[in-house]
Parts: C-alpha cells; sequence; structure tokens
C-alpha cells in the first residue's frame, strides 16, 4: 500500500502563526540561540534534551498559556531561547542524560514543516506520485543531525497575496539498480500556483532517519538533493546536492 503524502503546510500560516507560542507576560520575542530536541517533562521541571546532548532547563513556563507545554510534551520541539546562568547548585535536578546543562529563558516554540508519514521511499511511489511532488525551486541553508534525525533549514519564494499552500516531501531513492552505498534523499517542493513568488522566508523542517537507517549502522553517507536555480540571476532551475556525514 502506497504511503500517504506529507502533511500540506500553508507557509503564510507559519508566518503568522506563532501567538500561540510567544511568551504571554510581556511582547519582547527576541532571542539569542535556536535549538532542535526534544521537550521532557521530569520531577516537576520541564527541559529540553538537545542534539547538541544538553539539558535546558525551561525557567519561565509561567509566561506561557497554559495548554503550550503539555501538547509539545515527549515530541520534537525547534526553540528559540536566550541562556541564563548555570544551574543553582543548591536545587535538585534529575539529570537523565546530557553531559551538560543549561537554565534557559524560552522565547519561542518555533514553527518548522512536519511531515505526517515520515519520509517516503521512492519504491512506494509510481511516476505519478513522483511527479506530484513537485520540482519548485528551494534553496537549503542549513542541515544537521541529532537523536536520529536530520535537520534542514531552507529559504523559500512564495506570494502572499496567492493564499496558496505549498507541499514540501522527503523521498529516500530505494531503488537497488541506484545502490551505491549512500542514501539517497530528496527534498522536494509543490508551489502549486503560487510560483514566481517575490517573498522569502526562511523555515525549518525536520525528519526520522531511523525510518531509513537501520539500527546496526553507527554512520551512514547521506547525500541531499534539490532543486534549486542555478544562481540568483540565472533563474533556471537545476539539481542541486551535497553529501554529509551522519553519525548516531
Amino acid at each position: 500500500m502506497k504511503k500517504t503524502l506529507l502533511l500540506v503546510v500553508a507557509f503564510a500560516t507559519m508566518i503568522l502563526g506563532l501567538s500561540s507560542c510567544e511568551k504571554t507576560s510581556n511582547g519582547d520575542i527576541s532571542y539569542s540561540k535556536i535549538a532542535w530536541g526534544i521537550l521532557h517533562y521530569i520531577n516537576g521541571n520541564y527541559l529540553v534534551y538537545s542534539d547538541a546532548d544538553q539539558n535546558y532547563y525551561v525557567t519561565n513556563v509561567d509566561e506561557f498559556a497554559s495548554n503550550v507545554f503539555p501538547e509539545r510534551k515527549n515530541k520534537r520541539v525547534l526553540i528559540g531561547y536566550n541562556e541564563l546562568d548555570d544551574i543553582d547548585p543548591s536545587k535538585s535536578y534529575y539529570v537523565p542524560m546530557a553531559a551538560a546543562n543549561k537554565n534557559i529563558d524560552l522565547v519561542m516554540f518555533l514553527p518548522f514543516v512536519t511531515a505526517k508519514d515520515g519520509i517516503l521511499f521512492s519504491s512506494e511511489m509510481d511516476e505519478e506520485d513522483l511527479t506530484a511532488m513537485g520540482d519548485d525551486p528551494l534553496t537549503v541553508k542549513d542541515v544537521s543531525f541529532g537523536q536520529g534525525y536530520i535537520n534542514i533549514g531552507f529559504d523559500v519564494l512564495y506570494n502572499s497575496a496567492a493564499n496558496e499552500q505549498h507541499k514540501l516531501t522527503l523521498i529516500y531513492n530505494d531503488n537497488p539498480d541506484d545502490a551505491d552505498g549512500k542514501y539517497h534523499l530528496w527534498l522536494m517542493h509543490n508551489a502549486f500556483t503560487d510560483v514566481n513568488g517575490l517573498q522569502k522566508m526562511y523555515t525549518y523542517s525536520t525528519f526520522d532517519l531511523d525510518e531509513v537507517i537501520p539500527d546496526e549502522e553507527t554512520s551512514a553517507d547521506i547525500v541531499l538533493h534539490w532543486y534549486d536555480f542555478t544562481s540568483e540571476v540565472d533563474k533556471t532551475v537545476v539539481e542541486w546536492k551535497k553529501e554529509y556525514t551522519y553519525q548516531k
């Protein structure tokens, strides 16, 4: 059976839909750092176990709406925060996993594009499915790994007046005829009718690599493919790719 295609996300919603994630006590939404991680609730404390192997203890939970933290518990999060002084040695913190620990002033949970059914496999898709994924341009800006995930930051062009939903998909090419010992992932973007965008937005996505890479493999070579303009001057859309080494 074919997998259901990825969740369709309205980029306009991602731009405007931040209010429920911000502090409620004041209007300050400035932050100096961001981090990917998993939100935990341990011994009465909310903490983010980050991809960098740090526990970030959230000191200002009461500044947010009551449902913000419970609905994200044990889930993947991207946080914007400001780092505070070291943890108070007089307090008893339970540290289950991280090598280093920090107190933080959480500013907001940042929105990101997520997948309903995770990474799709090319062997489960026909030509019509692949065409529907689109080959509209996007610009991959940064890639990181942690806790079994690949995190991708990218620019995308859109027109706010178009009110059009875009679709983002990550496809693993598992065709044995193409096998070269590397994991080839295709980040596909379908802008539908919202082409020739004049506005640029930087956003994020994250995908669980455990769906693709076997547990016994402690490292893997990953090649990320996407479509983008040849340059800022030459608007010909071509395939781009970059190779990364993933360590569990």
